[in-house]
């Protein structure tokens, strides 16, 4: 669902929404529902508080060890930043889901809305 709605953002009106909980076989009865009573307003609401607060004010927006990434956000841009904020000899992760260079494909989660 969020992708979908990412790919849609000039068209968030509930017929639209809808649409796309049905493409995407969610439980009909339960979406409209919650979509009628406005379920996820409130955390949607807390959310967009708690962003413009920590100086979010677009998407994408990366922070970095806390600091606001305010440069390109190419991997080349984003490393070189996590080095200048953390340091170059940071211990490398283990147990990622991919070796080497290779980056995993993200697959599509399942949507609970």
């Amino acid at each position: 669902m969020h992708e979908m709605l990412f790919q849609n953002q000039h068209n968030l009106e509930a017929p639209a929404l809808l649409t796309f909980a049905a493409d995407l076989g969610l439980d009909m009865g339960r979406f409209t529902r919650d979509l009628q009573e406005h379920r996820s307003l409130p955390k949607v609401q807390r959310d967009f508080i708690e962003g413009v607060r920590s100086g979010v004010n677009g998407t994408p927006t990366f922070f970095i060890n806390g600091e606001r990434h305010n440069g390109a956000y190419t991997a080349e841009a984003l490393l070189a930043a996590i080095e200048q904020r953390v340091g170059p000899d940071i211990e490398p992760m283990t147990g990622l889901p991919w070796e080497g260079d290779r980056v995993p494909r993200m697959g599509r989660p399942q949507s609970r809305m």
